[in-house]
């Protein structure tokens, strides 16, 4: 009788599986569904779209495209010039290195993170205040 039992129970867990199964699918079929409307959705406003509104916004975009690559121009720029200001000050101020790696550590946290948090912000100001303090010694 206990292996009756057993069985059984393995029928209703089996059963149960069964059931999962069924009401995955279900919900596969109605997600299929969705994706199918949502296609359909699209290819009709695709048909919307004029050959005039591609090109208008392919204009835009080979803009946007330009002013990126502008961006990244004055982004190496500024990138160099740091490099030549670290360079000229590394031997003869540790505040300045000090503060030059405190501001490389923060880049190296925002490079793996999507947004900065509080207390990265209270770090960039005593960034701004050690940059302060080094331009008052320097004299500019």
């Amino acid at each position: 009788m206990a292996s009756e039992q057993k069985l059984s129970d393995m029928d209703i867990a089996l059963i149960g599986q069964h059931e999962e199964l069924l009401t995955q699918q279900a919900y596969e079929e109605e997600l299929l569904e969705e994706i199918a409307d949502l296609q359909k959705q699209l290819r009709e406003e695709n048909d919307k779209i004029s050959k005039d509104d591609i090109k208008v916004l392919a204009d835009f975009a080979d803009s946007c495209n330009s002013i990126i690559e502008c961006r990244q121009d004055q982004v190496l720029s500024l990138i160099a010039s740091m490099r030549r200001v670290y360079e000229e000050y590394t031997a003869n101020n540790p505040e300045f290195v000090k503060a030059w790696e405190f501001l490389a550590s923060i880049m190296k946290e925002r490079e793996s993170q999507d947004c900065v948090e509080d207390n990265n912000e209270i770090k960039k100001l005593e960034i701004v205040k050690s940059f302060a303090k080094l331009r008052k010694e320097v004299g500019g």
